[in-house]
């Protein structure tokens, strides 16, 4: 029986050192896990990362890291060449291999 099929992984940096994994459902459930992450801290971590992902800001010629969906897969550093759309997390990308992406999918 499959519980849930997560589409989006990305590993989150903490100041104090710990490494986490946010991982997001296709329902859009969110799972945090990582090295001594206590669940009082998952709101406050999400509520952070929300806040950053509203005020991320790009511009072509950027280079970001593309945490591609697709099990990784081509995961890795690109640069920014046209943005095709406006629409805040849902603004499409294009990468410097011609790839289209959304902007939620890059750090």
């Amino acid at each position: 029986m499959i519980t849930a099929i997560y589409t989006e992984f990305q590993e989150i940096q903490l100041a104090d050192g710990r490494t986490l994994t946010r991982k997001v459902s296709t329902t859009g459930f969110v799972v945090w896990s990582g090295e001594n992450l206590t669940g009082q801290e998952v709101p406050a971590l999400e509520t952070e990362y929300q806040t950053k992902i509203a005020t991320r800001k790009f511009e072509i010629g950027d280079e970001v890291k593309w945490n591609d969906p697709d099990n990784g897969e081509c995961s890795g550093i690109y640069k920014l060449i046209d943005r095709k759309t406006n629409e805040g997390e849902n603004s499409v990308w294009v990468l410097s291999d011609d790839t289209e992406v959304f902007q939620h999918e890059l750090s």
